[in-house]
């Protein structure tokens, strides 16, 4: 007897904006733990362009907003797009509200605990 053929499920569109500002924003916060802006200091000193650069991937005391600045309400700003577009995704593959909200306490609770970690 034969086993009844194997379904892949068909993978959901992405929103590639989404992604493209995802990826930009975890550039931001990686040029941190690169030490990006002292580098190119270093590397290009009196240079004008490496300065604006090094200026914008630093936070610094409240003189304006800079791209540094941007980087937890661009998180925010991706949950609530991206939250509509998973919700529905997963009401089409019959999870119920009880299973989203568990999922939902589970998540949170990892993302708390990482965090606590890796202070």
């Amino acid at each position: 007897m034969s086993s009844p053929p194997i379904i892949a499920p068909t993978p959901t569109p992405r929103l590639t904006s989404l992604d493209a500002f995802r990826g930009f924003t975890m550039l931001l916060m990686a040029s941190e733990i690169a030490r990006l802006p002292r580098a190119l200091l270093q590397d290009y000193p009196g240079d004008g362009v490496a300065f604006f650069v090094a200026d914008m991937l630093e936070h610094r005391e409240w003189v304006g907003v800079t791209p540094w600045d941007l980087i937890q309400p661009s998180f925010m700003f991706m949950v609530g797009v991206a939250l509509p577009f998973s919700v529905a995704s997963r009401r089409e593959r019959g999870h119920a509200f009880g299973r989203l909200f568990g999922h939902a306490v589970v998540r949170s609770l990892i993302l708390i605990l990482l965090g606590i970690f890796m202070r």
